[in-house]
């Protein structure tokens, strides 16, 4: 593991008491969250991945919608894992995202909202989603994407100065790594989140064959 994923652990141990606490929910997590469940549910997703799970949010709201529906849940902080273990009954892993503990193409989706900019390495992430997705299968990404490179850039300095981690890629860069990773990229739009059009999601589909590197 990085010592940037180190970093982002223990931020995140310690983060995990007060991340259910709605008014950090309604502000900063539940307009992408709908957003990734509604997707799902459009797409009849039934083994699903939620990378950056933290306290299993996520796979609460997609077992309202879908009891057919699993939810795996993967996550770096034990101390997110162990709140989401107490939220809900399901399948909980401490694993790095660049590294999954699962099968080629055991999945039909993976998801993973504000939390895919904490990966030290989105590429090889990406590539990882798509080694564990079966053709066809679905990606979405709810994230922060800054308009401008500009704004990244600078956000990106703000993050390494702070966390020492976290970069958040302009749209159009986000798009292209998810293209280069082995995905037809369907959309990426707007969520209705507080800020407005702060955060976006994308929705791709794996293709074959599997992308060399």
């Amino acid at each position: 593991m990085s010592t940037a994923s180190l970093r982002i652990r223990r931020a995140f141990d310690r983060a995990a008491r007060i991340y259910d606490h709605g008014w950090l929910q309604r502000i900063a997590y539940r307009p992408g969250q709908d957003a990734v469940v509604a997707e799902l549910c459009a797409a009849g997703s039934r083994r699903v991945l939620d990378v950056g799970c933290g306290t299993g949010i996520l796979a609460t709201l997609v077992r309202q919608r879908s009891r057919d529906t699993r939810v795996v849940g993967c996550d770096l902080s034990l101390g997110m894992l162990r709140r989401a273990a107490e939220r809900v009954r399901g399948t909980w892993l401490q694993a790095d995202a660049l590294r999954l503990p699962l099968r080629d193409g055991v999945l039909d989706a993976v998801v993973s909202t504000q939390a895919f900019h904490f990966i030290p390495d989105r590429p090889a992430a990406l590539r990882e989603f798509h080694r564990v997705l079966e053709p066809g299968g679905l990606l979405v990404i709810a994230m922060i994407n800054p308009r401008s490179p500009a704004l990244s850039r600078l956000m990106n300095a703000s993050a390494r100065r702070a966390l020492g981690a976290g970069t958040w890629p302009a749209r159009e860069v986000l798009r292209e790594e998810v293209d280069a990773a082995g995905f037809e990229v369907h959309a990426q739009r707007d969520a209705r989140d507080l800020a407005r059009t702060v955060v976006t999601v994308a929705t791709a589909r794996r293709t074959d064959p599997h992308p060399e590197g």
